[in-house]
């Protein structure tokens, strides 16, 4: 009966080792996707930095651009070399009531 109960604690024992061993393989597996998900994370946020950087670097030299275009000066002589505009004589202008 002792050989019995022996075999019986030792398969016990066994099987809970094999259980113990099985947890550390699926938390190691756990762990590891983890840090491949963060990994990733990190790669897509740094490629939307990058992106927002680009897009703020294009935004300010629109932002030039455009208060360029806007420049009276620039629209004058644009009108002037483009359509032949020139300055309104006071003959040319009309009043409205």
């Amino acid at each position: 009966m002792t050989k019995a109960v022996d075999k019986s604690l030792s398969r016990r024992w066994m099987l809970a080792w094999i259980f113990f061993i099985l947890v550390l393989i699926g938390e190691m597996f756990v762990y590891t996707w983890c840090r491949v998900q963060w990994t990733h994370a990190s790669y897509n946020l740094e490629h939307a930095r990058r992106a927002w950087r680009q897009m703020a670097q294009t935004e300010q030299r629109l932002q030039t651009e455009l208060a360029s275009l806007r420049m009276p000066q620039r629209i004058e002589a644009e009108a002037a070399n483009r359509f032949g505009m020139g300055r309104a004589t006071p003959k040319q202008i009309v009043r409205l009531p």
